[in-house]
């Protein structure tokens, strides 16, 4: 297939109507390609964004680890506890809207 110099390319990212359909008629109004998004391309995985690509650094990571363990009981303490009371006022009142 033949692509003219002036125009672009596109990934398909899978969209939904009637966006896709839209999105269609755009790019054959500009004769752009389109190129269906690879699954699981390793490029686009979560993993390779700019903030998770730090995270793959061991020092960063290591500190991390240790400060989120340090917060871990008493994190995980006072919020089963806020629960307790917010179930019991649920339960009182039959499901209905509970406020703070």
């Amino acid at each position: 297939k033949e692509r003219n110099a002036h125009i672009g390319s596109s990934a398909h990212y899978n969209a939904r109507p009637p966006s896709a359909a839209l999105t269609k008629r755009f790019l054959d109004e500009f004769k752009w390609d389109v190129f269906d998004h690879p699954p699981n391309s390793p490029d686009l995985a979560p993993s390779d964004y700019h903030l998770f690509w730090e995270l793959k650094n061991n020092t960063l990571r290591d500190i991390m680890t240790i400060h989120l363990e340090s917060l871990a009981a008493d994190f995980c303490e006072e919020g089963v506890e806020k629960l307790v009371p917010g179930y019991e006022r649920c339960l009182n009142l039959n499901g209905d809207f509970v406020e703070k």
